[in-house]
């Protein structure tokens, strides 16, 4: 069985409830891009966490990558992001300024005192920042994001020992459900059959007038 996809939307109206309201700070990130850390002889080198001045950065979405999922009401199924919603998430996060300071941790617990230092996305694989902070291999159109963690506690006791590996968004979406190329082919075919019918029903329809008068 065949397991269907949805591609999640926002609308960028500020009035409309859709789009990210918190950034969570989580063990298992959905978009499987844990917090990057290379072994040393004496200790790890987090290349994407600055103890002195105890910012985090990381991953927040992937375009067109594929997240499981499973409910009661779908079963299982997968989620994904475009490209193009992408964008749209992270001019609303700026213009609302809903996320800005709202983070959780595992989903459940609001921290207090944290603050997004930037956001941005990545243009020129080859060349974006994220590199240089240990991150690879990374697809154009990804969302990343840095913030400052003001609790001392917090970062050396869940960041500096791994147990927060990755970021994880909260928020309200739209989902539509994506359609496979056969089936896109199979609902433009009927499509072009009903267009040639009316077609023809109205060309019959002109030549009859054309009897009458």
């Amino acid at each position: 069985m065949k397991i269907p996809v949805y591609n999640l939307l926002i609308d960028e109206n500020e009035n409309d409830e859709t789009g990210v309201w918190a950034i969570s700070f989580v063990d298992q990130p959905a978009n499987e891009v844990e917090f990057v850390a290379l072994s040393g002889e004496k200790q790890e080198i987090y290349l994407n966490k600055d103890s002195q001045k105890q910012v985090l950065t990381g991953v927040i979405l992937k375009p067109e990558q594929l997240i499981y999922r499973r409910s009661e009401k779908l079963g299982d199924y997968y989620i994904r992001f475009s490209a193009e919603q992408i964008e749209k998430i992270s001019r609303k996060m700026m213009r609302t300024g809903v996320a800005l300071q709202s983070t959780t941790h595992q989903h459940s617990t609001p921290l207090n005192g944290n603050y997004l230092t930037e956001l941005w996305i990545v243009e020129d694989p080859r060349n974006d920042k994220a590199n240089a902070l240990g991150f690879s291999d990374l697809p154009k159109g990804t969302l990343m994001c840095s913030y400052k963690i003001e609790d001392k506690a917090y970062w050396d006791n869940e960041v500096m020992t791994g147990r927060v590996k990755g970021f994880s968004l909260e928020g309200i979406f739209s989902q539509e459900l994506a359609m496979s190329k056969s089936n896109k082919n199979l609902i433009m075919n009927k499509k072009k059959r009903k267009e040639s019918t009316l077609l023809g029903r109205i060309s019959r329809f002109l030549l009859d007038l054309d009897r009458v008068t």
